[in-house]
């Protein structure tokens, strides 16, 4: 059976929610702009780009006080799943 959710949202809340998700990926993306100085490329004999991401480098280049949220923050299903993303580019 399909669920509904209990309270459908208003068109107030959706426009929010979309904002709101449009300042995330902008914040996202000039918190890693930078992200592919941080990671290697490799091309395999089938001519396909694998990259890996040197996480521990890439927080070390956040400032001190910042390395204890970056470093939690690498290590969630959300950031892998974006950082993927943007070195496949």
């Amino acid at each position: 059976s399909h669920r509904h959710p209990v309270a459908e949202p208003s068109p107030a809340a959706r426009k929010a929610a979309r904002a709101f998700l449009v300042a995330w990926r902008e914040y996202l993306q000039a918190l890693v702009h930078n992200l592919r100085a941080y990671a290697i490329t490799d091309v395999n004999q089938r001519a396909e780009k694998v990259s890996i991401l040197l996480k521990d480098s890439f927080v070390d280049s956040f400032s001190r006080s910042d390395r204890p949220f970056m470093k939690a923050f690498c290590e969630t299903q959300m950031f892998d799943v974006f950082a993927d993303e943007q070195l496949k580019v």
